[in-house]
């Protein structure tokens, strides 16, 4: 920038020190350091309470006289520091040069607002106050630079900051030329054992994180046995990160997230008495204000044996704290023979309760992690014996803090609830008709039937024959992009009209650069950016999820259930060869993305390792009544995995059926907790788009779970007001109910090209040429089916128009697993070389006589 004759007139500058200060400076930097000066002035106490006796000098009374009337020519020179000559502080001020040095830091990307007390402002009025102090020949005790900033730009001291400020040694040294020089330094506490921080048990001290990369340390006396909690709170600073070190400055432990809203919580029993030290930093490039305190904590609540005088009643409850890892707190109860019951130990502060039923004699009977979900563990248990029975609560690993453990008699599940089918078959006709108050669901219409039979089953023309189509609602897809420029789903693509395309500037400041239609959480090439198509013809899957729920109804290919909303895409993983997910993202962050972003839905046809942070984003989204839909999963497993799982609470979660209304072989179970909200949908044979204006049929609770989210947008598009709660019970109490009978896949026929659902591979009735077939690389991995001896009937040539294949299915060994970031090689040989046949109307009967055939999966 070009320099003013009147800020040139404010602050000389000299050339040889890493950089000159006014190539950075805001242009209105050193009008706002002349406003603080001049406010200082003409404040009646402020320079006796900077400088005490000393502020009635001559010295200090010239100056005073001097800025009082907006005459500054007597200031000193100002240069910048990189932050290593700068010894980490943001400013010095060094007498032997008569120079303010300011860090480069101060005008980096992630640094405080220039204008801020914290910012290059700030701490130009601080060091100018140092040199001030310094005309008058001695050095005011403390930091008289500090106190002059913090009073000048209105930040709040407690007693204990400003009796540190007025006690504290402010000198240190910075490097200039190559040469150390001592300097009077803007840096609140070093970030190593000779730090002056210190905060007293049962206290607090608050500090500042300056840049990225700042530590602040503070010495603590711990006494041996005792258990202790630390917590580092943000009050500006935007992710705290806290870890407790030994006397010589060894790491002891470290902690995150887990004081909740992203501050830090350490919970630990000392090995010996003395000192430590908590280390303060912001996780990444967090800069910012916080608070840390230091508490000990009670004994032992209970013992972890059978002489623990913990007891819990049956209808009652009983608190407890695990203190430390491996601490477990016993509970007597008393059991009567025959009798059902249901124990639980629900999280407040402890991160993941597990939970031991164990006999008289202590001996384990039954024990659980998570199956009550958010983390609280549930034991379902018939009594064989009438007598004491013992609850052992602890935490999962390392996790310690409180919860509460109950005890009850098991509750008999609500009518049209069962552990196979959960609620039962979503029903548009009567979801939609009581979102908006009616009691009967909507009219019947005509089926369309064809490829669009999922939305017949679903009765989403129902709904869409009275106006209800999804108007007016973002559904957010989390998965492996979506093709955005298909021609059934290019007109129903959420854009980000806060953004503007390609000017590398976040618009709306969201902290996402240029996300039109979403965004790209894939940690590999091409990620973190606005980019959310598929990276390859591989990853199919996000763009058939996207057309279940949002295909135009255009009369090409296939209607989306809600085919008036909005598909905001965010992709989360690529997809390899072996139809594995890898560069996987931030879940958590998506589902924080899409609410803050404006949907109303999020579709996750996935699985995923299960968090705090995930489930605190379900909880997130819920509170802002979003409604997250996810898939069961397809292991066959006795109830949803992982984020399903949490539908207990938060969302739903799908299984899928077939055309016949029957739950498919592969998909997970409702499970035997009635608060599941589970529900059911097609997921056998689902016809949908696919990236490059293609479409197939693909099976998997991943194709069930954006039927439930495209229902879910007719709702809120019928009445945009309803809430998490109403939307969860409204759909589960307009399902219809299904029976609890098993399926199995039987013989099924494939006519023509088309295999029907549950052999295997399902593909669409118009397949590619031969020319075009390697551009069709997502029909290459299909359901995982094994085939028991296969037979050909009936079989045609190419100039015929109808091939009879007749198979019997057995075994079948896995389906569509929701998408997972593991790595399990599957073969695609087979599956190219059966749509090479199928693709060319022929059919190789050596490869047919084969006694097993193994696809790969969608």
């Amino acid at each position: 920038m070009s320099i003013s004759q009147n800020t040139a007139s404010i602050f000389s500058t000299n050339s040889g020190v890493d950089a000159s200060l006014f190539e950075v400076l805001h242009p209105d930097l050193l009008g706002l350091v002349k406003s603080k000066l001049q406010q200082a002035a003409v404040s009646t106490d402020l320079f006796a309470q900077v400088f005490g006796d000393k502020a009635n000098t001559v010295e200090l009374q010239t100056v005073r006289s001097q800025w009082s009337v907006g005459d500054f020519r007597n200031l000193p020179s100002v240069q910048i520091l990189s932050a290593a000559n700068a010894n980490e502080a943001l400013g010095a001020y060094a007498s032997s040069t008569q120079t303010v040095y300011l860090s480069d830091v101060l005008f980096q990307a992630n640094a405080a607002p220039t204008n801020s007390s914290l910012g290059a402002a700030g701490v130009l009025v601080e060091e100018t106050f140092h040199w001030l102090d310094d005309r008058t020949g001695t050095d005011t005790a403390g930091d008289e630079g500090e106190l002059a900033r913090n009073l000048l730009f209105d930040d709040p001291l407690s007693a204990s900051e400003l009796t540190r400020i007025r006690s504290e040694d402010d000198t240190g040294f910075i490097t200039i030329n190559g040469q150390q020089t001592s300097a009077e330094l803007n840096i609140d506490y070093a970030g190593n054992t000779s730090t002056t921080g210190f905060v007293p048990i049962g206290g607090s001290v608050s500090g500042t994180i300056n840049f990225a990369g700042d530590t602040d340390w503070f010495r603590v006396n711990l006494v041996a046995g005792t258990t202790y909690q630390f917590r580092q709170n943000r009050t500006t600073l935007g992710d705290p990160f806290l870890t407790l070190r030994n006397s010589g400055g060894v790491a002891i432990a470290s902690n995150d997230d887990g004081g909740g809203n992203f501050n830090s919580l350490i919970t630990y029993r000392a090995t010996y008495t003395g000192t430590h030290f908590l280390d303060a930093r912001g996780f990444g490039n967090s800069v910012g204000t916080y608070t840390v305190t230091a508490n000990a904590l009670a004994f032992d609540d209970y013992a972890g044996n059978t002489s623990t005088t913990g007891f819990v009643s049956v209808g009652g409850s009983a608190t407890g704290r695990i203190e430390v890892a491996g601490d477990t707190d016993w509970f007597r109860v008393n059991l009567v023979a025959g009798t059902t019951y249901q124990f639980r130990q629900n999280r407040t502060t402890l991160g993941d309760p597990f939970l031991t039923l164990r006999n008289s004699g202590g001996i384990a009977i039954a024990s659980n992690d998570d199956g009550g979900g958010n983390f609280n563990s549930l034991i379902t248990y018939r009594a064989t014996y009438t007598g004491t029975h013992f609850l052992d609560a602890r935490g999962f690993g390392n996790s310690v803090g409180t919860y509460t453990v109950t005890a009850s008699l098991a509750a008999t599940p609500p009518a049209g609830f069962n552990s196979v089918y959960g609620y039962g078959l979503i029903n548009a006709a009567a979801a939609v008709a009581r979102a908006i108050g009616q009691s009967t669901p909507f009219a019947d219409v005509p089926n369309l039937g064809g490829n669009n039979w999922g939305n017949d089953m679903v009765n989403a023309p129902e709904a869409w024959a009275r106006g209800y189509r999804g108007q007016g609602v973002t559904v957010a897809v989390i998965d492996d992009g979506v093709d955005i420029l298909h021609q059934d789903l290019s007109n129903n693509i959420w854009r980000n009209t806060r953004e503007i395309a390609g000017n590398g500037i976040d618009d709306d400041r969201n902290g996402y650069v240029d996300d039109i239609h979403g965004w790209n959480f894939t940690t590999g090439f091409g990620g973190n950016s606005g980019n959310v198509r598929p990276e390859s013809a591989l990853s199919t899957h996000g763009t058939h999820v996207a057309g279940t729920i949002a295909a135009s109804n255009n009369g090409i290919g296939v209607t989306g259930v809600a085919y008036n909303s909005r598909i905001m895409a965010l992709k989360i993983a690529n997809t390899n060869s072996n139809d594995d997910w890898i560069n996987t993202g931030n879940l958590a962050q998506a589902i924080r993305y899409a609410v803050d972003n404006g949907a109303r839905v999020i579709n996750m046809s996935l699985g995923w390792s299960d968090s705090t942070a995930l489930r605190d984003a379900l909880a997130y989204a819920a509170s802002r009544n979003v409604i997250t839909v996810s898939a069961a999963g397809n292991s066959r497993g006795s109830s949803p995995g992982t984020p399903a799982h949490y539908a207990t609470q938060y969302g739903f979660s799908v299984g899928a059926v077939n055309s016949s209304r029957t739950i498919a072989s592969f998909s997970n179970l409702a499970g035997t907790n009635s608060s599941m909200q589970h529900v059911m949908a097609p997921g056998v044979n689902v016809y949908s788009t696919l990236p490059g204006n293609r479409y197939a049929s693909y099976n998997g609770t991943s194709m069930a779970a954006p039927h439930v989210a495209g229902v879910v947008a007719l709702m809120l598009g019928a009445n945009p007001n309803l809430t998490h709660a109403q939307v969860r019970s409204i759909l589960t109490s307009s399902a219809t109910r299904l029976s609890q009978s098993s399926s199995s896949l039987g013989v099924s026929t494939v006519t023509g090209r088309n295999i029907h659902q549950g052999i295997g591979i399902s593909v669409t009735s118009n397949l590619p040429d031969s020319n075009s077939l390697n551009n069709f690389a997502s029909l290459d991995y299909q359901t995982v089916t094994s085939v028991a001896n296969p037979s050909t009937t009936n079989l045609t040539t190419p100039s015929q128009n109808v091939g009879l294949i007749q198979t019997t299915v057995s075994n079948v060994v896995s389906t569509e697993s929701t998408r997972k970031p593991v790595s399990t090689p599957k073969p695609l040989n087979v599956a190219r070389n059966i749509l090479d046949i199928f693709g060319n109307e022929i059919l190789d009967s050596s490869l047919v006589n084969q006694s097993d055939w193994v696809l790969g999966t969608i």
